[in-house]
């Protein structure tokens, strides 16, 4: 169902009215109601309280909807029926409405996703109306309210509080709100002519504030209005023998806040000045700014005895000020003078004006000048930092980032030092302003105290925080620099990019020739290795991430290395390592464990003695964990190490218990949809480096995904870069020779059959969906997405009935007329799709279409059928076009004879993808690459792609398998997703 709301105003003095929910079915309730006027969509208010798990009462509302002669347009055609004829219409409508303290809670409860599981679609009415709560209570935090006093029709006096909206920001969202308001949410007016938009938000915002602030008793209007004199009232309304005079009394105090900080041509400026010696006082002065020429500035003093301001405009100086000492008082001192112009203050004064009073009287408006060691926007001063100096760290190399640390420290203030003695006395001093020689210094209460306390008790650190403190900073400790010599200096001025590691020349015993990024590459593991880091290789697929392993492989080999690796790789890529080995380093010795034949026990033992390298699939890290666990390994490599994404599996869990001496992690997509993925790469490669998984999503990942907080990301790419190796195979400094590639979206209409099929599993599906919760819920999406790809790859796909292929599917159409270019342009192609069974139909639909074989590779195909079909199709007669299964052709291939790349159909991943499309776009190409993205038009392969163009901006920022990050969407987000737009169908 869909939910939606209206709000009901009742009263406007003062501010009463009612939330009315209700909610639409899928389908007409018509058959079973007998009133023709009655909402037909409209389902029973107690079956709209079990739903939605809340409580309330039963209510009817009439409700004022776009209409056709005999029924309510449905809120999910509304997009599609615009433009058409249609009219405004009173509905009865069966609905709840809620008490005056449950509408807060359940308006703010739908941002916060508690809906999230639930059987309800939202609409847009109940959406903004959420928006508008939250609005309220932006306010409220702000404290943007004013008492309000009103005559009634019987003349009584109504008091209440009412929104004030301050700042340019404030009066924006209300222009937003105001423009975007549905008028749903204004449908159940109880007058005929609803009220405007602007007086619905402003009474609904005053309603909640009102509620909110009783609730909290953090202002009382009745103690406001009547003092102590403890006047007689009843509910808002005072009625007392006063009430006249009251009512004056109060007008003219309000007039006093309707005023402009800009009038009469010029605004009121309040300039800070610090003292010039220690002993003098601060300087508050006033200043005239004119609104046309900002450069213009009178100094107050002068402004009493200018002939060019009237007497009107001196007037409106002394209530700029009035205005200016509600927000800070000390300047009603000022005030005793007929001419005031400036106002002495004490250092605590100036720091409370600077901390408090200065950013909300910028906000109204007045011009704010501050000394030049105070960051107005930021509200903070020039501090105090720490500077860290390495005292004792032993030799390197040989602890990794557990080691520890001794370290002394310094007060830094800009570029001048102080001792810890007098940092310790100016803290026992608890002035918030200190002068350090020449420069003001913030001393924050309590931060200092804090910094001492830290630096008292830690006396040594692991290197692992010291790294950390030198990239990226600390949030404990104010951190200007680390001071290090000897190895640790050497070292933090390598991950800083100050000097360059050595290159190493490539292995004698390495047979080929390393490309120069190649060179560095394995000569950057090796350097880090020195000091026990695991790192990762995040190299784009095709620029050889293997062969730099094994070089170095080789390289430590000679230098001594005695235990044999630990290489874990996909399943469908352990021969192609076999033989990069065989062919690149041909004297290592390698264990293939794989299959029901691999070694166990005693014989396995015995027998990695004698090898350089374990190859195995990562099926087998947890069924053979306690074989592999006994060992201690040289390295542990894990390639395409995104399969450990998530740190929770079995064989995440398992491979970070494994014992070696150091790690590495092979990846072209460290981060493929969340960050979390990068977080359980980093605990195997440097465990605890990122600090606990629930640590790191407070810290990093849930404000640089959810709210795009640039700081945390920056300092996140810090901490993280000097472990990660990225280098792009379209960057003309890494690979000079290699062609272009192009991407290209190709938008398919769907036939009627398709279309059909298409709403038909929607309507019955999301119903399904709807009632579930939990894994069973994501198990119905993840059901429904299959069942839709399949309908849009060709309905055959779908009903498995084995029935005729042609002319049934615009994806099929369009791949016929593009697969003939390729043939008239002799190039030849790979046909990506993540079904089997579509991978059978188009090789049976081309073969008969081009009378030519069409090779299909799956994951059922044997290895050597495999390598035989990989060598034909790379041989120069082999045949045009090459059917791969994404997950069985998506690694490890290389099939460089192909220029063009159609993926049929989408995984909804992009590095999954760009991994697929890799297999010709990689070294040895010679021609450009053009990749054809199929994607039919109005269906849920649209909006999903442009959901994926904004998920590429994750990994970018800090540096998808699947599609299980479609399964945490909402119900109505789910929705707007699977709807079937006009313009899907072929004409």
């Amino acid at each position: 169902m869909r939910l939606h709301s209206s709000w009901i105003l009742k009263e406007e003095f003062p501010p009463e009215g009612n939330l009315f929910i209700w909610a639409e079915s899928l389908w007409p309730y018509s058959t079973r109601r007998k009133k023709k006027d009655t909402h037909p969509y409209a389902i029973s208010p107690e079956e709209l309280l079990r739903s939605l798990g809340i409580s309330g009462r039963s209510y009817q509302a009439r409700l004022v909807l776009p209409s056709h002669a005999s029924s309510p347009i449905h809120s999910s055609l509304l997009n599609i029926e615009k433009g058409k004829e249609y009219c405004l219409k009173g509905w009865k409508t069966p609905g709840i409405v809620l008490e005056v303290g449950d509408i807060l809670d359940f308006l703010v409860a739908l941002d916060e996703g508690v809906m999230k599981e639930e059987r309800v679609l939202l609409g847009d009415d109940v959406k903004f109306l959420s928006r508008l709560a939250r609005f309220a209570l932006c306010l409220l935090r702000k404290q943007r309210f004013l008492p309000y006093l009103t005559r009634t029709t019987d003349d009584n006096l109504v008091f209440f509080w009412k929104p004030v909206f301050i700042s340019d920001e404030e009066r924006k969202v209300f222009s937003q709100l105001r423009i975007s308001m549905p008028d749903a949410v204004r449908a159940a007016s109880p007058t005929r002519r609803p009220p405007s938009r602007e007086k619905i938000i402003e009474h609904f915002l005053a309603f909640l504030m009102n509620y909110a602030i009783e609730k909290l008793q953090v202002y009382s209007l009745r103690e406001f209005f009547t003092g102590k004199n403890h006047l007689n009232r009843t509910g808002n309304i005072i009625d007392i023998p006063q009430k006249d005079l009251l009512y004056d009394q109060f007008n003219e105090w309000a007039s006093q806040l309707e005023w402009k900080a800009e009038s009469g041509g010029f605004r009121i400026c309040l300039r800070l000045e610090e003292p010039k010696t220690r002993r003098r006082s601060w300087l508050l002065r006033f200043l005239l700014q004119s609104t046309d020429d900002p450069s213009l500035m009178i100094d107050a003093r002068d402004a009493w005895s200018s002939e060019d301001l009237s007497e009107e405009d001196l007037n409106q100086l002394l209530k700029d000020l009035v205005i200016a000492a509600r927000f800070f008082p000390i300047i009603e001192r000022a005030l005793d003078s007929s001419t005031p112009y400036s106002i002495r203050m004490n250092t605590n004064q100036a720091y409370s004006f600077l901390r408090e009073a200065a950013p909300m009287l910028a906000e109204c408006g007045f011009g704010i000048f501050v000394p030049s060691f105070w960051r107005m926007k930021k509200g903070i001063g020039r501090r105090p930092s720490v500077v860290l100096k390495v005292v004792s760290a032993g030799k390197g190399g040989e602890f990794g980032l557990s080691k520890l640390v001794d370290f002394d420290w310094r007060i830094a203030v800009g570029d001048k030092s102080i001792s810890k003695a007098e940092f310790e006395r100016l803290v026992r001093l608890k002035i918030p302003l200190v002068n350090i020689r020449g420069e003001w210094v913030e001393l924050q209460p309590g931060m200092a105290e804090d910094i001492l306390e830290y630096l008292r008790k830690k006396k040594e650190i692991t290197l692992s925080d010291l790294l950390k403190v030198s990239l990226g900073g600390d949030d404990d400790l104010p951190v200007a620099s680390v001071d290090a010599s000897g190895w640790v200096g050497e070292l933090l001025d390598s991950l800083k990019g100050k000097i360059d590691y050595q290159e190493i020349p490539q292995p004698e015993d390495f047979n080929g020739q390393l490309r120069p990024y190649q060179v560095r590459g394995f000569s950057w593991m090796a350097y880090m290795n020195r000091f026990g880091f695991g790192v990762c290789l995040a190299d784009d697929m095709g620029l050889g991430k293997t062969i730099q392993f094994i070089a170095l492989l080789l390289h430590q080999k000679k230098k001594g290395l005695k235990r044999p690796s630990l290489l874990v790789v996909p399943t469908s890529v352990i021969g192609n390592w076999e033989r990069e080995i065989n062919r690149f380093a041909p004297r290592l010795r390698v264990l293939l464990h794989h299959g029901p034949s691999r070694l166990k026990g005693k014989r396995f033992k015995k027998t990695i003695k004698t090898v350089d390298a374990v190859i195995t699939g990562y099926p087998l890290i947890y069924r053979d964990r306690e074989l592999f666990g006994d060992v201690k390994f040289s390295y542990i490599v894990l390639d395409e190490a995104q399969k450990i994404k998530n740190p929770y599996t079995k064989q995440a869990q398992s491979i970070r218990q494994f014992n070696c001496d150091l790690k590495i992690a092979l990846t072209g997509t460290p981060i493929e949809n969340r960050l979390t993925e990068l977080w359980s790469i980093m605990e195997f490669l440097n465990p605890g480096y990122l600090g606990g998984l629930r640590s790191f999503k407070r810290n990093y990942a849930i404000p640089i995904e959810r709210y795009n907080d640039r700081e945390k990301a920056n300092r996140l790419k810090a901490i993280i870069s000097p472990f990660i190796l990225r280098r792009l195979k379209t960057d003309p400094k890494i690979i000079s020779d290699l062609p272009n590639k192009v991407e290209i979206k190709t938008f398919c209409p769907l036939v009627k059959e398709q279309a059909t099929l298409y709403q038909v599993t929607v309507d019955e599906m999301m119903e399904s969906i709807g009632s579930s919760k939990g894994m069973k819920r994501k198990g119905a999406i993840l059901a429904l997405l299959m069942k839709l790809k399949q309908i849009c790859n060709h309905p055959a796909l779908f009903l498995h009935d084995k029935s005729k292929i042609a002319g049934r599917s615009g994806k099929l159409l369009r791949l016929k007329e593009m697969l003939e270019e390729v043939l008239e342009e002799g190039d030849r192609a790979l046909i990506f799709t993540q079904f089997a069974e579509m991978g059978r139909m188009l090789k049976t639909y081309l073969e008969d279409v081009f009378l030519q074989e069409v090779l299909f590779l799956y994951g059922g195909v044997p290895r050597k059928i495999r390598e035989r079909l990989i060598a034909r199709f790379q041989s120069k007669e082999g045949p045009p076009f090459f059917i791969l299964s994404l997950k069985a052709g998506g690694l490890g291939l290389n099939l460089t004879s192909a220029s063009r790349v159609f993926h049929f159909d989408r995984w909804w991943n992009p590095a999954v993808e760009d991994q697929a499309t890799d297999r010709c776009f990689r070294i040895g190409q010679r021609k450009d690459v053009i990749v054809h993205k199929f994607i039919c038009q109005g269906t849920l392969e649209e909006r999903i792609d442009a959901l994926l163009e904004k998920k590429r901006g994750l990994a970018d920022r800090i540096i998808g398998a699947g599609e299980s990050w479609l399964t945490e969407l909402s119900t109505s987000e789910l929705s707007r997703l699977l709807t079937l737009s006009e313009d899907a169908v072929m004409g």
